[in-house]
């Protein structure tokens, strides 16, 4: 289980460590996209795009980075978690990662993308399961090598 009781806490720990890390980041080239929440419909027509990832990164060469931050133990509907795969597939492909805790994130922001949970790997997984909700827990996706990006 994490350290944390909500996904929002868990997104504010990385945010404020990375604002302590390295404050040229914040406000700058890292920030949230907040697409939860009330007013959905209106977020809708002004432009919210369901799977887009919790926190976006621009590195120093200009590119863009996703990483979509999950609680585990929090439970997930299948569906929405394989349109954040898909989205983040198509949109950044081999630039985002799903992130679970507070090191990986740190290994991440860092330039290590490989010290996240691909999306190939989860979308995999799901492709493979029977259920509607999952629990999210990063070693239950039986990550295998032919997954890896």
């Amino acid at each position: 289980m994490s350290e944390f009781r909500s996904e929002a806490q868990f997104q504010q720990a990385c945010v404020i460590y990375a604002k302590n890390s390295n404050p040229e980041l914040y406000g700058k080239r890292l920030f949230a996209v907040f697409n939860e929440g009330r007013n959905v419909t209106v977020k809708l027509g002004v432009g919210l795009t369901a799977g887009v990832c919790d926190l976006l990164y621009v590195n120093p060469e200009g590119l863009l980075f996703g990483y979509e931050l999950k609680l585990p133990g929090a439970s997930h509907s299948v569906s929405h978690l394989k349109r954040q795969c898909q989205w983040m597939i198509d949109v950044l492909p081999g630039r985002a990662c799903f992130v679970d805790d507070l090191e990986m994130f740190k290994k991440v922001l860092s330039g290590d993308i490989s010290a996240g949970i691909s999306p190939v790997t989860v979308l995999n997984y799901l492709n493979r399961c029977k259920r509607n909700n999952i629990i999210w827990k990063s070693d239950g996706f039986n990550i295998a090598k032919e997954d890896k990006e």
